[in-house]
């Protein structure tokens, strides 16, 4: 009899050891999972009022949805004014003419595997482009679904204005670039310290 207990004993210890270190309860576990999304999504912000409505002359080309501006920030004769459409963030950049001289729409990952996760706020997907003006500005835009950071570079070295909307702003160490962050003031506060 002994002998049966002390087998039932055995086995009943090797069966809870085995189903401990299946449960996936470590560190290691952790760390490899996907990272989780932070903030308020994009199309829950706050929709701002544009000054004389430049994105009239763009709003044709939105077959998903009216595009609603939630950032604006002035660069000396350029408007950057960042905005979401369906399942999709864009920037549309303006001359003092209101004419668009950047245009760029990048859709958010899908998943939270697909993407850069480099920055709080992500995933993102990005793309870029440079104006079709020769001295024109560059800017590139990485969007996720709950913040999209956009980079904006110019020749003219002009102080960026106060944001409008749920934007921040920050000017990197070289001077040269901006960084536009949109998003919930908390995820904005963790990039903005990211890209210091």
């Amino acid at each position: 009899m002994n002998r049966t207990v002390r087998s039932i004993v055995i086995a009943a210890t090797l069966s809870l050891a085995a189903a401990a270190c299946t449960a996936g309860g470590g560190d290691g576990d952790r760390a490899s999972s996907p990272p989780k999304p932070q903030g308020i999504p994009l199309r829950e912000l706050d929709e701002v009022a544009l000054n004389g409505d430049p994105m009239a002359t763009v709003e044709t080309e939105f077959p998903d949805g009216h595009a609603r501006p939630v950032g604006e920030v002035r660069f000396g004769e350029y408007r950057v004014v960042a905005y979401v459409t369906g399942k999709k963030c864009g920037i549309s950049v303006f001359d003092a003419k209101k004419s668009e001289t950047i245009g760029l729409r990048t859709a958010w990952p899908r998943n939270l595997d697909e993407g850069s996760a480099k920055l709080p706020g992500g995933p993102y997907y990005s793309s870029s482009a440079q104006s079709s003006v020769r001295s024109g500005p560059w800017a590139s835009l990485s969007c996720g679904t709950n913040s999209m950071i956009i980079e904006y570079e110019s020749k003219d070295s002009s102080e960026a204005s106060p944001p409008n909307g749920s934007a921040s702003v920050q000017r990197s160490a070289g001077k040269r670039t901006h960084f536009v962050v949109i998003g919930s003031k908390d995820v904005r506060a963790r990039i903005l310290k990211k890209l210091s």
